[in-house]
């Protein structure tokens, strides 16, 4: 059969009605995550949140509907929901990289930067030609430097692992969007630390 019989048979497959009705019937948590994407896209908040905590009464082990529960909960701010159900999310799937990006930047935002490396850096295992995760967990170690700062126990240690996630972001994708002005900006204090200690 040529290829684009294939493709056609495939795509009237997935179009039949039987085949819909089957799917659903097969899956009905599918519908209500579907539903739960409808309410959220359109604003209502609190009916998606109803139908992800259907979708995951029917599946408790589709870790899709936690994630798009925990950004529910976040566009609500309620935070600590929000990162339950994040990490509900990771517990079922240890390699859901959504899961992982909306838990790190989370923490980020909650000044957790401790947790936001941590989280950040496993998402680099999971996704290592990834540009923007490289410069997100540089810009996590920067802030954790730069708290610490504030009560004179920043580490240059991070400053040295943000640089080296910032050149790993301009390698994978040149020319990506501040990183060579971040870069100079910690070469720039790393040096001048050197010459103050020397």
């Amino acid at each position: 059969m040529p290829l684009v019989s294939a493709q056609l048979l495939k795509i009237t497959s997935y179009t039949n009605p039987a085949h819909i009705i089957e799917e659903i019937k097969s899956k009905p948590y599918t519908i209500y995550f579907a539903l739960g994407k409808f309410y959220f896209k359109i604003g209502n908040t609190d009916n998606s949140i109803g139908m992800f905590e259907k979708a995951i009464q029917l599946n408790p082990t589709f870790a899709p509907a936690y994630h798009n529960l925990g950004v529910a909960y976040y566009k609500k701010q309620d935070y600590g929901n929000a990162l339950s159900e994040f990490k509900k999310a990771i517990e079922l799937d240890n390699a859901y990289a959504k899961a992982y990006y909306s838990l790190a930047v989370l923490y980020f935002e909650l000044q957790d930067f401790d947790n936001a490396i941590h989280t950040f850096l496993r998402l680099v295992e999971l996704q290592p030609n990834n540009a923007n995760i490289s410069f997100d967990l540089a810009q996590s170690y920067v802030s954790r430097f730069r708290k610490n700062e504030e009560n004179n126990s920043q580490d240059y240690n991070d400053l040295e692992k943000a640089l080296f996630y910032l050149k790993n972001a301009e390698e994978l994708q040149p020319g990506f969007p501040h990183a060579l002005d971040n870069i100079n900006i910690i070469k720039s204090i790393l040096e001048q630390r050197e010459i103050l200690l020397t």
